[in-house]
């Protein structure tokens, strides 16, 4: 049907040419009527408006997280909560890689339980080169001058929703060997310590579950993590 209408509309112009007794402007006039009315119906023809309208989607898709730079600047902020909480030593501060790392290595002084430490240590060095390795990129776009698109901005939200899931891997370890006395009973200051890394554990884990369902709502490409909040020990 449209290949007729374009033969009939480019029949039309010599029509309008050859026999139409008018203005020449008038005459000019109806052949661009015409010729845009064949230019448009061979793009439908070919295709082109749909293709067209799907990469301006896409482009559009690409780029909305660009118009919420709040979303952007929350990222960030996680993440150096993240690093802060789980994989820096700082006096005074309670972290996986302090706190519950000397609590762990107190572990490898009994020798029934100097399996646990070991395994802790190995699995928290492979948590921590992961994290490393998004902290990469993400620090690429935060100091490198590159600018997020949608995917990429969601796929990291997935990698760090995975990778907490890792570091619950590493926290069965702590709950399976956690350090005991001589009469096999948990130590009450080892338990406090504990708590406190578990409670601001448990804080970031729900700010994160706010920020991706944030995300989602207004981004909409589908990057919360069911992440379990690690229960008390006792």
């Amino acid at each position: 049907m449209t290949i007729e209408l374009i033969v009939a509309l480019v029949a039309a112009i010599f029509a309008v040419l050859l026999f139409l007794d008018i203005a020449t402007e008038a005459k000019l006039l109806l052949i661009l009527v015409l010729v845009v009315v064949a230019l448009l119906d061979f793009v439908a023809l070919v295709g082109l408006i749909d293709r067209w309208r799907a990469r301006w989607r896409s482009f559009i898709a690409n780029r909305s997280i660009q118009r919420h730079p709040e979303l952007i600047s929350e990222l960030y902020r996680l993440h150096d909560r993240i690093t802060t909480v789980l994989y820096r030593r700082e006096s005074g501060k309670y972290s996986l890689a302090l706190t519950v790392a000397d609590l762990m290595s107190a572990t490898t002084t009994r020798a029934s339980s100097s399996s646990g430490g070991k395994e802790f240590t190995e699995k928290f060095d492979m948590v921590q080169r992961h994290f490393n390795w998004i902290s990469r990129r993400v620090n690429d776009h935060r100091t490198g001058g590159m600018r997020w698109k949608s995917p990429e901005f969601a796929n990291t939200l997935r990698e760090i929703g995975d990778h907490f899931l890792m570091v619950d891997d590493v926290l069965q370890t702590v709950y399976r060997d956690f350090p005991k006395d001589d009469k096999g009973h948990f130590r009450i200051e080892d338990l406090a310590t504990w708590e406190r890394f578990r409670e601001e554990y448990a804080a970031l884990l729900n700010e994160w579950r706010e920020f991706t369902e944030r995300f989602d709502e207004i981004i909409k490409y589908g990057a919360k993590t069911t992440i379990p909040v690690p229960p008390r020990l006792g």
